[in-house]
């Protein structure tokens, strides 16, 4: 899955070479709105002309490649056609499947597209020049050029267009006012309902829901605006017969990516919230470092929806060495869901935090005593990182230095309660002056990189990262400390045989390097993967995630049936089974089992 680029004629700094106009404002404006712009003017008794004016445009296309023959290329586009996608063959056997003003949309169909089995998809960048209008002084109008001069130069790569040429390339047309327009996007519509079977939990039925949208707006030139919100939503209700107070219900406003964004042949500049996800690998990739981690549905969620935004500063290159840059001046620490509800890290009903080992000294404190969740204001500081990616034809690698704030919260004892605790005073601890747990994301230095190579009809990933300072408690003190460590992953995607099942599979090890003795794990393997079936001309299809620990019983299991009613529109039934030792996820989350049903709508 690679990305590539090349240039029509005019590059984007070309704009600014033009002659003089009025204002930035009365450049690339279609027909009417110029003449419109000009009479205006002619009012307040301007001397002014309207003047074809060349524009500059970026689209992107999404490209699937590496098919069998000629035989295979019609077969995929009859079958996209079926499915309601626009299809169109391409040099040798390759299959353009759809051109997008918006970076955003070829990425969804992108996606959309390894969905349907596709492999070596690209996203091909494109620029070419649009004739528009602009409003100048008459004294300055430039002279008309050659409306019959071909839009492209000889030499370059085969364009691609998709729909009514009429509509879309014609250089003397007034209807290109849309594409200037704000563009309103459903981005998800999510709703899930779900049962626990396991009579060891109180809770009985879950229910969440997800809705984000979004603004865009892309005037003729560099800049592109974009506006969004979402909204989640959580509900869950306790058993007849329990006598726990677990029902609640929740909901709770956030903003998505919000920025204004500035493109050039080079690359773009991006000031606003983002989320920014790194790193090489499908299922937590270990330079992933720099996202806001979203933990409100647990393991229920994809890696792909579990980030949210952060206000960024984002500098971003093309080019066969590409550089990417992030600067947030906040560090946005990871979403949580309410703490009575089953995905939280802290569970005070059973006193277990996630990760730790079921202590009876740390029980009694969990279940007695009070947390602060919010990072401490010294932890609220900037953070950021680069990125080096060389991309070839077979292979792309990468390295990253980041200075980041672990996401997701380390529960650590504070001083009093931990001083009280050692003196065997537990009910001290909890009444101890101010919180008996404090939320820490520990500063650290992050070095490492990743390879990804297309070979023997698979894409093989190798990423690993050094961290300076992972947080971990010691265990005869039971004081917070930092310890370097070391994540990697190796893994492979494949479809036996050439078939329609995709199969992902990835092997992870975690380490903290000269941990001495400490409470938390010093050497975690685990081995994670999703297989993906499509059948019945892709209308369905059968999922199966899964986590295995290799070193200790860590069992995560995520069978999954969908019912794909269109593009759009998606009905799953699937099964979350855990199970564990005490200290891992999936002994944490034991007895929340679920079976669950949603539909996903995404416009």
């Amino acid at each position: 899955m690679k990305r590539n680029r090349f240039s029509g004629l005019c590059p984007w700094g070309g704009l600014f070479l033009l002659a003089p106009t009025l204002g930035a404002a009365d450049q690339c404006l279609p027909l009417e709105q110029a003449e419109q712009q000009a009479e205006a003017y002619q009012s307040e008794g301007r001397d002014v002309i309207v003047a074809s004016h060349t524009c500059p445009q970026m689209s992107y296309a999404v490209l699937i490649g590496g098919l069998a023959g000629e035989e295979e290329q019609h077969e995929a586009i009859a079958r996209l056609g079926e499915e309601g996608i626009e299809a169109a063959p391409a040099a040798g056997t390759s299959v353009w499947v759809g051109e997008f003003r918006h970076e955003d949309d070829a990425e969804d169909r992108l996606l959309n597209m390894l969905g349907y089995g596709f492999r070596s998809i690209e996203i091909v960048y494109k620029e070419e020049e649009l004739r528009l209008y602009q409003v100048v002084a008459a004294d300055d109008a430039p002279p008309e050029p050659d409306v019959d001069r071909e839009r492209h130069s000889a030499d370059e790569p085969e364009s691609f267009t998709f729909g009514d040429d009429d509509d879309e390339t014609q250089p003397e047309t007034d209807d290109r006012t849309d594409d200037s327009d704000v563009a309103w996007d459903l981005d998800d519509l999510r709703l899930t309902s779900g049962y626990l079977p396991s009579g060891d939990q109180p809770v009985e039925t879950y229910l969440d829901g997800t809705m984000s949208a979004s603004l865009r707006w892309q005037p003729a030139g560099p800049w592109e605006l974009r506006a969004g919100a979402r909204f989640d939503a959580q509900s869950q209700s306790a058993r007849p017969d329990d006598d726990d107070d677990v029902a609640t219900t929740w909901g709770a406003a956030d903003y998505t990516e919000n920025w204004v964004r500035y493109r050039a042949n080079w690359g773009r500049l991006t000031a606003g919230t983002q989320t920014v996800s790194w790193g090489a690998m499908d299922f937590l990739p270990p330079g992933d470092r720099l996202s806001a981690q979203d933990l409100t549905r647990g393991p229920l969620e994809f890696i792909d929806d579990s980030r949210r935004a952060s206000p960024s500063l984002r500098l971003q290159t093309y080019g066969s060495i590409s550089l990417d840059l992030v600067l947030t001046p906040v560090f946005r620490a990871a979403e949580l869901p309410r703490r009575e509800t089953l995905w939280h890290p802290v569970d005070q009903r059973r006193g277990r935090l996630l990760g730790v080992p079921d202590d009876p000294r740390v029980r009694t404190l969990v279940q007695q005593g009070t947390f602060d969740h919010e990072p401490r204001s010294a932890e609220r500081d900037s953070v950021g990182g680069m990125r080096l990616i060389e991309s070839r034809r077979s292979y792309d690698v990468g390295v990253t230095v980041q200075s980041a704030r672990r996401s997701a919260p380390y529960y650590a004892l504070s001083d009093r309660a931990r001083e009280a605790a050692l003196e065997g005073d537990l009910e001290g601890a909890v009444q101890a002056d101010g919180d008996t747990f404090i939320a820490r994301h520990p500063r650290a230095l992050i070095i490492g990189g990743d390879y990804t190579l297309d070979a023997v009809g698979a894409t093989w990933r190798l990423e690993g990262v050094w961290s300076s300072d992972e947080p971990a408690t010691r265990e005869d003190d039971l004081r917070f400390v930092t310890r370097s460590g070391l994540d990697w992953a190796a893994g492979v995607e494949f479809f036996p045989g050439d078939g329609d099942l995709r199969t992902s599979l990835q092997l992870t090890g975690q380490h903290l390097l000269d941990a001495g003795d400490v409470l938390d794990p010093t050497e975690t393997y685990q081995l994670g993967g999703e297989l993906e079936q499509p059948w019945a001309r892709e209308r369905w299809h059968t999922r199966l995630r899964f986590n295995v620990g290799l070193d200790r019983t860590d069992v995560y299991i995520n069978p999954e049936l969908a019912w794909t009613i269109s593009d759009a529109h998606e009905v799953t039934v699937a099964g979350h089974y855990f199970r564990g030792t005490d200290d891992t996820l999936g002994g944490y989350f034991e007895d929340h089992r679920i079976v669950t049903l949603g539909w996903r709508l995404s416009l």
